[in-house]
Order: C-alpha cells, then sequence, then structure tokens
C-alpha cells in the first residue's frame, strides 16, 4: 500500500487543483479498485488492491509520507470518517462521498498508436514556443499530427517549431491517421512519468494514455482547429547564412540587456548587432564573423526573446538561417527534420 500511495501521490500533485473551489477535488479518491486524481480536464488512475471506497485530503497524504513511515494502513470507519495508521501512528480524518467525485471519461476510445519515451520527451521541449493566450486555446497547445510519420508543431503566432517527424528511429506503431492539438500542461506533467512505450487511445473528446503499472492518463483534447501553420512558411528561401550556434548565442546574451529587440545586418562576412534602450538613449553594437553566406545581405530586426529560445532549441555546432528580405519569416534549422520560423518586428517608418 505505501508503494503505491509514494508511486501516486507525485502524480496527483502535478494535476491538482489548488485555487478550486470544488472541496472533493482537493482529495485522492479510491474508488472501484483505482486511486484517481483529477482537476476536470486531466485524469490520473491506477490500479489498488483496496475493496473499500473513501477519499484522502492530499494535503493530508502528503503530511503522512513526510514521515517517512515503513508502512501505512487504512480502515473506513462510521460516521463517514477514515484512520490512517501509519508505524506506530494514527490519524482519523473525515473522508467524502465518493459518488460525488468526477468519474472517468466514460466515451468509446480507439487504441490509435505507440509511442516511446523519447516522442513525449519532444512534445515537452515544444511547449516553450506554445501561447499562453487563453483567448486562443488551440496555441496553447501542441498540435500532432500523425500519418506516415508522426509531426508537431508549436506556436505563439510570432515564433514557430515544426518537427517533421518525432520517430526517426521508427520505434513508434501507428494505427490510424490522426490528428489532435494536446494541452501544453499535460505534457509536461506525463513526460515526467513515461518510461518506455506508452498505449495512445482517442475518443470523441479524450486522449487516453496507458504506462506502466496500469496507470492511465485522460486529458480533454484542445477542440479548436489548429492554424494553417504550412501557409506561411516560405517555398522558397532565395538567401542563406551559416553561423556557429555558440557564438550567435554569445551575441543574444550580450545584446539583451540593452533592448527586448535588436536589428540584425549581415554584410561582407560578418553579422553585425544593433539595440537601442530609447529610455537612456544608449547605443550598442557588436559582430560576430558568420561561416558563409549566399544571396544578399540580411537586414531584419527580431525580438530577443524569441530568437534567444529559437538557438537554445537546436543542438548543433552550426545554424543554417534563410530569408527573403526584411518583412518576410526567417526561417533557422540545423538538420531537415526541425524547422524554427521567427517573425521579424516591423520598423518603424516601413
Amino acid at each position: 500500500m505505501i508503494h503505491l500511495f509514494k508511486t501516486f501521490l507525485p502524480m496527483a500533485e502535478k494535476i491538482y487543483d489548488r485555487k478550486s473551489s470544488i472541496n472533493i477535488l482537493h482529495h485522492i479518491c479510491v474508488r472501484d479498485g483505482f486511486m484517481q486524481m483529477t482537476d476536470l480536464e486531466i485524469f490520473v488512475r491506477m490500479p489498488i488492491d483496496e475493496k473499500h471506497n473513501y477519499t484522502i485530503p492530499i494535503k493530508m497524504l502528503k503530511k503522512v509520507l513526510s514521515t517517512k513511515p515503513e508502512s501505512i494502513d487504512i480502515k473506513l470507519l462510521e460516521r463517514e470518517k477514515v484512520r490512517i495508521t501509519f508505524d506506530e501512528m494514527d490519524i482519523t480524518i473525515p473522508t467524502m462521498n465518493t459518488d460525488e467525485y468526477p468519474t472517468f471519461p466514460k466515451e468509446k476510445f480507439t487504441k490509435i498508436a505507440q509511442w516511446n519515451r523519447d516522442v513525449f520527451h519532444q512534445l515537452a521541449n515544444q511547449i516553450v514556443f506554445a501561447s499562453v493566450d487563453v483567448l486562443r486555446p488551440a496555441l496553447t497547445g501542441v498540435f500532432v499530427k500523425q500519418d506516415k510519420d508522426l509531426s508537431s508543431v508549436a506556436t505563439n503566432g510570432h515564433i514557430l517549431q515544426w518537427i517533421k517527424n518525432l520517430d526517426t528511429d521508427n520505434k513508434c506503431l501507428h494505427f490510424k491517421d490522426y490528428e489532435t492539438v494536446i494541452p501544453a500542461r499535460f505534457l509536461k506533467i506525463i513526460a515526467r512519468y513515461v518510461k518506455e512505450k506508452t498505449e495512445v487511445f482517442q475518443s470523441e473528446n479524450y486522449l487516453m494514455f496507458k504506462l506502466d503499472y496500469g496507470i492511465e492518463f485522460f486529458v480533454r483534447a484542445i477542440a479548436d482547429p489548429y492554424v494553417d501553420f504550412e501557409r506561411v512558411i516560405p517555398i522558397e528561401l532565395p538567401h542563406q547564412l551559416t553561423v556557429n550556434k555558440k557564438k550567435l548565442t554569445s551575441q543574444i546574451k550580450s545584446a539583451r540587456p540593452f533592448s527586448e529587440k535588436v536589428m540584425i545586418n549581415a554584410n561582407n562576412g560578418s553579422l553585425e548587432f544593433n539595440a537601442e534602450d530609447l529610455d537612456t538613449e544608449i547605443k550598442y553594437r557588436s559582430s560576430m564573423e558568420v561561416e558563409s553566406r549566399e544571396g544578399k545581405e540580411l537586414d531584419v530586426c527580431l525580438n530577443l526573446d524569441l530568437l534567444e529560445k529559437t538557438v537554445n532549441s537546436m543542438d548543433a555546432e552550426f545554424v543554417e538561417w534563410k530569408y527573403i528580405d526584411s518583412d518576410s519569416p526567417n526561417i533557422l534549422s540545423t538538420d531537415e527534420n526541425v524547422l524554427h520560423l521567427l517573425m521579424p518586428i516591423r520598423r518603424k517608418g516601413d
């Protein structure tokens, strides 16, 4: 019993909505052979060898486990009470009617895939590119499309990352073509607990993921349609720079204290950075060498935070930077599988 509580509590805490006004959602529910937790959007449950139904306040269970007991025993008492015995101690607490606890989705689920651990980690890493604007719910998640490949996109409208194939080693199984938008918060949670391969199921409104030890996660998929992201990606990009990632990262860090945006110009074998603080009238300038340049010079204004997110997500020595003109999207990549799009900032007078 103690092992089950120790396994389940960290997952329950990640889902737990501390601000909820629904009292029973502050409890872990043991019902019908499962230990379960929900915030009404995300559900998690784990099988438990227990015939009785009861609830335990999650804060109380945390306090009990903080004593590092060697054993835990639960006994259901009269008048809606529960006695928790741990080592030589015990506490008696009120329990709630488990019939009032929200039921898990009872929709018809179809098995659509088997994804491995690396897929979930890649999806979780994409969260930094998603929006936090609740008025655009689709952009607060990660778009996943499964057909001949398993691809994903995250964007906030100004920056975008498109992973064309999350499974380049062909370790996953696809049973059905499918696309959905998975909430970013859920991806951050489940990526912590996936060990190896995880079965993926879909219903009309939910996704279900089956992990080891019979653990099941349910999440309500974001219903809003995703943006037509391919429409904004230029088909032809005639001009290109190749830059050293380490040097580029250093330039970004140096310029950030002086301005939120930076003017970048590539000419005569160098990349020049110009930033200006309008309040203090301080102007910043620095430059670095480029490895190569094909086509006309680069002249663009970019948000430094977004540029930094883009570069930090890359794992290679050199970055390919493709562009058309100062008003068109910039495409940065280190290989053909992962594409980053960065929209320029319009300058005054343009």
